[in-house]
């Protein structure tokens, strides 16, 4: 329901504006996405990998995703059930979160299929988490996040 004549009218700036930065809809929303990608992924995995330890990179990762605002995560999954743009950035993004995610726990644990299972769980909790109403409490995460440890062990 996005139309550049709405949108321009909420943040208060002329059409010619927006199409001065963008060359339409479809474009406002690459960049929309890429901006969520590029925030909500790519630079929290650099803060993570800011750490040496595989389970301190863990441990810094699920930090960071405790404060997300998972009303975006919302509002960009429901977006992708109908929008193919949408949902091809969800999926490529799905994929690289669970991806770094194996890696630590492959790393943590040297048992490739654990850390493809472990994996999932976590981003399952992450994403599950954030959909729930009212969404899970920052506290009901770190406890459900400190539980999978001992499936982390050698």
């Amino acid at each position: 329901a996005l139309t550049i004549d709405r949108l321009a009218s909420q943040v208060r700036l002329t059409k010619g504006s927006f199409y001065h930065h963008f060359a339409g809809r479809e474009d406002y929303s690459r960049a929309l996405l890429q901006y969520w990608a590029d925030e909500l992924t790519q630079r929290i995995i650099e803060q993570s990998e800011t750490r040496s330890d595989p389970r301190d990179k863990l441990r810094r990762l699920t930090s960071l995703t405790l404060g997300l605002a998972s009303e975006t995560e919302v509002a960009v999954r429901a977006w992708a059930l109908s929008d193919p743009l949408a949902r091809e950035f969800v999926e490529r993004v799905d994929k690289q979160r669970r991806s770094y995610v194996e890696r630590l726990v492959f790393d943590i644990t040297g048992n490739r299929s654990r850390a493809k299972l472990v994996a999932r769980m976590i981003y399952a909790i992450f994403v599950g988490g954030g959909q729930m109403l009212p969404p899970q409490m920052r506290r009901e995460v770190r406890e459900i996040y400190a539980l999978l440890d001992p499936y982390m062990e050698r």
